[in-house]
C-alpha cells in the first residue's frame, strides 16, 4: 500500500510526503522489512531524484553497483552525486564521495577533484599528497599532462627555497 502511496504522492508532486512514506518502508525491521533487491533499488533511486544530495540512498546505490561488481556504474553514481552535494556545499561529504572515486578509478580528473576537496577543508598537505600521487600514476602511464599539471601547481603552492649551493655559501 505505501509502495502505491509514494507514486500517487510522487506524480502529484508532493515530494516530502512521498520522501516520507520511502523512509518509513525504509526504516521497516524484521519480517516487514523490504527484502527484494529491485523494490529496494527503486525505492532508493527514487529518493535520489527527489532529494539528490541524500547520503543513505546514493551511498546504497554506490553500495549496490560495487556489490554487483559493476565499477563503472557506481563511479558514474558517485560522479553524479559529487556535483549535487557540490551544489549544496557538503564539503566533508564531497570529500568521502570524492575518496570512494578514487578507490574505483585513478582517472586524473578524480584525483584532482579529491585534492580541490581537501584544500578547501584546509588540508592542504593532503591535497598536494593526493597531486603528487595524481603525477606519480600519470607518469608511469606516460600520460603527461595531467602529470604537468599537478606538479606545476605543486610548484606554485610550495615555498620557495634557495638550492642547498647557494644556502651553504650564504652560512
Amino acid at each position: 500500500m505505501r509502495l502505491k502511496l509514494i507514486e500517487l504522492h510522487r506524480q502529484c508532486g508532493n515530494r516530502n510526503k512521498a520522501l516520507d512514506h520511502i523512509h518509513k518502508v525504509l526504516n521497516l525491521s524484521g519480517k516487514r522489512a523490504v527484502r527484494e533487491l529491485d523494490t529496494l533499488k527503486h525505492l532508493h533511486k527514487t529518493v535520489c531524484e527527489l532529494r539528490p544530495a541524500d547520503l543513505r540512498s546514493n551511498q546504497w546505490m554506490v553500495d549496490h553497483f560495487n556489490r554487483c561488481k559493476e565499477p563503472e556504474k557506481a563511479a558514474q553514481w558517485l560522479v553524479k552525486w559529487i556535483q549535487h552535494l557540490e551544489r549544496d556545499d557538503c564539503s566533508e561529504d564531497v570529500e568521502n564521495a570524492y575518496q570512494q572515486l578514487t578507490g574505483l578509478s585513478d582517472k586524473p580528473e578524480y584525483q584532482w577533484g579529491l585534492a580541490e576537496t581537501l584544500e578547501k577543508l584546509g588540508r592542504a598537505e593532503e591535497a598536494l599528497r593526493e597531486l603528487r600521487s595524481m603525477a606519480t600514476i600519470s607518469l608511469r602511464r606516460k600520460d603527461f599532462p595531467p602529470s604537468m599539471k599537478a606538479l606545476a601547481y605543486i610548484l606554485q603552492k610550495s615555498p620557495y627555497r634557495a638550492p642547498l649551493a647557494t644556502r651553504d655559501r650564504q652560512s
